[in-house]
């Protein structure tokens, strides 16, 4: 994770980068950026200290609202999905989760929350659940199709926010050991029987509520 002295100078330089409204909101921006920063800035700290484009996605998707801002009218469950790297599948399924790693708080290790997903991506996901659940934390995750199927996932939490007397969170999905079985799993299991227009996430919708037990 980018220190607060980092996130800040890239910032910097992204306002500075002369491509960022060519790639605005382009699948291929954390790439062409990432390439023009060492390019350009490779003897910067900051900039040294970047391992993988991962971080750069990371990075831009923690600053989507600074450095794409969006219209204060638009309704606060629309602002996510733009930051997601691919297209969403509306799915109710039970997700049960567990912090596993927690940098902010060491004492929110352990805790457990349940839900249910309100749509799923093969790399993230988007939950009503019924705790409030630390950001930026690692989370075991345990997914329970009507069919009986088990998914063992590992997710890092990118958002969440208090939805009446529930949370909304959403979720970017690790591929660890158990992402090759949810990924050859995914196609069958939850586009194919769920693939059609009204069901694409990314159309306004009004999430349920959640309903404890």
């Amino acid at each position: 994770m980018l220190s607060v002295e980092q996130n800040t100078k890239l910032l910097k330089l992204h306002l500075q980068w002369p491509e960022r409204n060519k790639f605005r909101d382009d699948p291929g921006e954390a790439l062409a950026f990432f390439r023009w920063l060492f390019l350009n800035h490779s003897n910067r700290p900051e900039i040294l200290s970047l391992d993988t484009i991962d971080e750069v996605e990371d990075f831009l998707t923690d600053n989507h609202q600074i450095l794409r801002p969006l219209p204060s009218v638009a309704p606060a469950v629309d602002r996510f999905a733009n930051l997601r790297r691919e297209p969403r599948i509306e799915n109710d399924v039970l997700v049960a989760l567990t912090v596993n790693e927690c940098a902010a708080d060491h004492s929110r290790i352990g805790v457990c929350s349940t839900g249910r997903s309100l749509d799923l991506g093969l790399h993230g996901m988007r939950l009503i659940i019924d705790k409030d659940l630390p950001s930026h934390s690692l989370l075991e995750l345990k997914l329970t199709p009507d069919n009986g199927d088990v998914f063992r996932l590992t997710g890092n939490t990118r958002w969440i926010t208090t939805r009446d007397d529930h949370y909304l969170m959403g979720l970017r999905i690790i591929e660890d050991d158990g992402f090759e079985y949810w990924r050859s799993q995914f196609g069958a299991r939850f586009v194919t029987p769920n693939l059609s227009p009204s069901k694409v996430s990314g159309t306004r919708s009004r999430p349920q509520r959640y309903k404890k037990g």
